[in-house]
């Protein structure tokens, strides 16, 4: 049930909530989004900026939604009363311009806002919690930019070996260590740091056995009993479920 005492001019103010609306002032309430953003408030300096826990609202607003372009959420809560109130503006002429939403969004994105106020849910409902089972698995998410294309490794660096046996003798330059052989003897954070990040071309297996491409990026999620998501990282398309694991599995342990 929507808990009110949150939102205590609900009831009064606003007209009759909608599926999404109720599902928006749910996701809403587990958070303390004034506590997590206050470092992007306004610090005294040049120009008063627009209440970016209201824009963190909004921010959030187009993930319940599923609102692919910022413009279209502002059309949206120009013309939706109650999502607009719920999100701090009480008139359409209080709503931010296109400019301010998208720099307060790349803002959120750049200081891993989302990803702070997971990882703070987690430890505060989750933390204290022995976790019996732990799934782990990803799903494509599409993009709509172009994919990156790849630099082809140059092949006059490594020379091609001859095959068979080496002559006695002979001293063989060791093959350079793979990426898992890597991730066992490092950090959390540097094995993040090596993950592929940019948009590319995926393809995978579905349940019939056909195989399936997108273009955009892949979520790779830890989901302990209840189906709770407990660590996400998210990659290029085309990166392997395995190369994941080992930094999920650290990411799932230390919160």
């Amino acid at each position: 049930s929507i808990q009110y005492k949150l939102f205590p001019w609900l009831e009064e103010e606003l007209d009759p909530l909608t599926e999404k609306e109720q599902i928006f002032v749910q996701v809403v309430s587990l958070m303390d989004l004034k506590t997590h953003t206050k470092d992007y408030d306004w610090c005294g300096i040049g120009r008063k900026r627009d209440d970016r826990a209201n824009l963190a609202k909004a921010f959030i607003a187009k993930a319940v939604y599923n609102f692919e372009t910022s413009k279209i959420l502002i059309e949206y809560l120009r013309s939706c009363k109650n999502l607009r109130r719920l999100c701090g503006w009480e008139n359409k002429f209080e709503i931010p311009s296109e400019s301010t939403f998208s720099r307060a969004f790349s803002e959120f994105s750049e200081g891993r806002l989302s990803q702070k106020i997971h990882e703070a849910m987690v430890e505060k409902h989750c933390g204290s919690k022995l976790a019996g089972h732990v799934s782990r698995d990803s799903t494509a998410i599409e993009a709509r930019e172009k994919p990156q294309k790849k630099e082809h490794k140059d092949n006059q660096l490594q020379p091609k070996r001859k095959r068979g046996r080496p002559r006695k003798g002979k001293v063989v330059s060791p093959k350079p260590p793979k990426r898992l052989d890597l991730q066992t003897s490092r950090t959390l954070e540097e094995n993040l740091n090596d993950l592929p990040d940019t948009c590319d071309v995926g393809t995978k297996t579905n349940s019939k056995g056909h195989k399936t491409s997108w273009v955009g990026y892949k979520l790779h999620l830890d989901c302990i009993d209840g189906d709770i998501p407990v660590s996400a990282v998210l990659t290029s398309a085309s990166l392997h479920d395995s190369q994941a694991a080992i930094p999920l599995a650290q990411m799932t342990s230390d919160r």
